[in-house]
């Protein structure tokens, strides 16, 4: 997840169980940095279950590609094709979500 997401952490259905089940691996963003403190205190286990992932930083998050979607902007260059198919597909009401063996 990003950083950015870290931050709502708090607003996410069952995060203790999130915090009990997995690992979170966040990408720093650059125009974003939770408050870890806050984090902490609310989520004692955090610091054991949180891992930082040296990444180049892009000004790109999940966040703004809903909001491009919702509001019917081109994503077009931050998806992958297969995925940014997947998407049309799921938003059309086409999309085939069964689980396909490789």
């Amino acid at each position: 997840m990003g950083a950015d997401s870290l931050a709502s952490f708090a607003r996410w259905r069952a995060p203790e169980t999130i915090l009990q089940l997995a690992q979170l691996a966040v990408l720093r963003r650059p125009a974003s940095a939770p408050d870890i403190a806050q984090l902490t205190a609310t989520f004692p286990t955090l610091a054991e279950r949180l891992h930082w992932v040296n990444a180049p930083q892009i000004e790109i998050s999940s966040h703004q590609i809903r909001a491009d979607l919702a509001t019917g902007h081109s994503v077009r260059y931050f998806l992958p094709p297969a995925v940014l198919t997947a998407v049309q597909q799921w938003r059309s009401g086409t999309a085939n979500m069964s689980t396909q063996s490789a």
